[in-house]
């Protein structure tokens, strides 16, 4: 395979040319064009609703477009549905993979083409035997006979991909693959994409998270209000031309990590967490977020970090150790809920749709849940000032929306996370516990909700963050604690490492 940033030897194996799709008076693309050629990695980028579910669903035959040209090696196609497309060799593998979880990995590797003897019976050891083979092509071992579903993520991403390339596929699209990946599984997960690149075939990689691209993608190509505004080998992509392309110009919220917190050594911290110990999950952990702190979690999948989130809000019992918060002049114990509420704590959880939000309620009825006083009035909701309060919180934190009165569920998910950042912000919350605060969201919606957390930090509050994204917390903490089988593994700063060596801390690998 031709090193990232080359051009391919050979004309493209799909051309798309002016393509235009509009749903009633939107138009979701306004004539796209690019083409990819045999062996070739092209990332897609693009904020959510720019059109990249669109145009994939266009090159997979799920939709068919407006106007415009598709040339697969050369000749016009119109494909009538996904069947056609994928009988012509074009495979698309979803953010979450279409695999039957209670049926073992060989079964899914063959879904829908078991071998079959001369009486309609299935040959196993033919279907095991295709498994295997399927397997090997990309250099992959995984138990046959084990149900996917008790498997990995990760794995379960590279049986659909092992499936993809076996049936035949000549043009890959992976959209959003290493979204619920942690990065050891992100690693593998890009080892197998060089292979299958190296054995011919095109792959085109959606993505928001485009520095794990580097050095794996040959080309980038941006998409914005169903245009493309960028098309350019990745290794010559700016940090400034990657953000005109993808916001128009409008300004880059600013990076880095925020100014790191001086603790002098008497100073007691606002969050106190020691000896927290949950039967088999957490082991006696204890940990410290002062003022003004961001303090980062990492850990591989299963490690502990959500679970010692959920335990120090107050969420899950611990059966020993203590959470406390300080504010100065008093120290409180938590054990609840309601407590941890009480004393100022704040939790973000990662599945904000099912934990965190009333999706059918509005922004403003999101925002005013942990009510400030000033909402209540003898016991009622004062209309008023919700209504003020959530507009103050769109245009501070620059959720797009249409106004307060907008259902949360219409929103993308990065506005959707600033609804819910926008309500603990706004309930006077002193220690807020956010995991995966950015999993699902777009470049842009990312940089922005970062800036939140840092102005947060500026402003006083304490915030724990728990991330698989390794390179998120590096930019973001001021400390991380490495989280493995439970217990502190050891705790850094975040100027002070790599994400290499926080997964060699979070593995047991490091020496």
């Amino acid at each position: 395979m031709a090193a990232p940033g080359s051009v391919p030897e050979h004309g493209p194996l799909l051309a798309i040319d002016g393509v235009v799709k509009r749903f009633g008076a939107q138009t979701a693309l306004g004539g796209v064009s690019l083409s990819i050629g045999a062996g070739e990695i092209v990332a897609l980028a693009g904020e959510n609703g720019a059109g990249k579910s669109t145009l994939m669903a266009i090159c997979s035959g799920a939709l068919a477009p407006d106007s415009g040209t598709l040339r697969w090696e050369g000749h016009a196609v119109r494909f009538r549905g996904s069947a056609d497309a994928s009988a012509a060799g074009i495979a698309i593998v979803h953010q979450e993979p279409q695999i039957v979880g209670t049926l073992s990995v060989a079964e899914n590797l063959v879904l829908g083409q078991l071998p079959r003897r001369a009486a309609g019976i299935v040959n196993w050891r033919e279907a095991e035997r295709t498994a295997r083979e399927a397997l090997s092509r990309l250099g992959l071992s995984l138990p046959l006979q084990q149900q996917l579903g008790s498997l990995g993520p990760g794995v379960r991403q590279l049986v659909a991909i092992a499936r993809a390339v076996h049936r035949g596929a000549r043009l890959l699209i992976l959209d959003e693959p290493t979204s619920s990946l942690a990065l050891d599984d992100a690693q593998r997960l890009a080892e197998i994409v060089r292979e299958v690149a190296a054995q011919g075939t095109a792959v085109i990689y959606i993505s928001h998270r485009i520095e794990e691209l580097r050095p794996l993608a040959h080309r980038l190509v941006v998409l914005r209000d169903g245009l493309v505004t960028l098309d350019s080998p990745l290794a010559s992509v700016t940090s400034a031309s990657l953000w005109s392309a993808l916001c128009g110009g409008a300004e880059k919220p600013a990076g880095g990590a925020h100014s790191v917190v001086t603790v002098t050594p008497e100073s007691a911290p606002l969050l106190d967490v020691r000896g927290l110990t949950r039967r088999d999950r957490l082991r006696d952990v204890s940990v410290h977020v002062h003022r003004g702190e961001l303090v980062g979690v990492a850990g591989l999948v299963g490690s502990g970090r959500s679970r010692l989130l959920h335990t120090i809000f107050g969420a899950a019992k611990a059966d020993a150790g203590t959470v406390r918060v300080h504010d100065g002049r008093s120290s409180r114990e938590v054990r609840t809920i309601a407590g941890a509420v009480a004393a100022g704590i704040g939790m973000v959880p990662e599945d904000r749709r099912r934990q965190g939000l009333i999706v059918a309620a509005t922004i403003a009825t999101n925002v005013c849940l942990s009510l400030p006083p000033e909402a209540v009035s003898r016991g009622w909701l004062r209309r008023r000032r919700i209504v003020e309060a959530a507009a103050t919180a769109i245009e501070r934190l620059r959720i797009r929306a249409q106004g307060p009165s907008q259902p949360v569920d219409q929103l993308s998910g990065g506005n959707q996370q600033k609804v819910l950042l926008a309500r603990w912000i706004r309930a006077g919350t002193r220690v807020l516990l956010l995991d995966e605060p950015t999993r699902g969201v777009d470049v842009v919606a990312k940089a922005e909700i970062h800036q939140i957390l840092r102005d947060a930090a500026t402003h006083g509050l304490g915030l724990l963050v728990a991330s698989s994204d390794l390179p998120e917390l590096l930019s973001l903490c001021d400390r991380i604690y490495v989280i493995r089988a439970g217990a502190v593994a050891d705790e850094v700063r975040g100027a002070e490492t790599d994400a290499t060596r926080l997964l060699m801390i979070a593995s047991g690998t490091a020496a």
